[in-house]
């Protein structure tokens, strides 16, 4: 099973803060993201994927309480 946690994650692109102090945990299940256009649902989503690098924060996968693919990006 894979779980993702995010503590105090922030973006930010120049002056213009895209989120910031985003946390929260999950295990394995259906995760949403919904919210307005321009709101950073796509800028969150690149972060957890690790193709944009966070300006802030930590972000674990972890299967079985061991770290995927280096477990922690900040």
């Amino acid at each position: 099973m894979i779980h993702l946690s995010v503590q105090n994650l922030a973006k930010s692109y120049g002056q213009q803060a895209v989120f910031s102090n985003l946390s929260f945990e999950t295990g394995p299940c259906v995760l949403g993201v919904a919210g307005p256009n321009g709101s950073g649902k796509s800028t969150l989503l690149k972060c957890l994927a690790g193709i944009l690098k966070p300006s802030g924060g930590i972000i674990n996968w972890r299967e079985k309480e061991q770290p995927i693919s280096g477990g922690k990006l900040k």
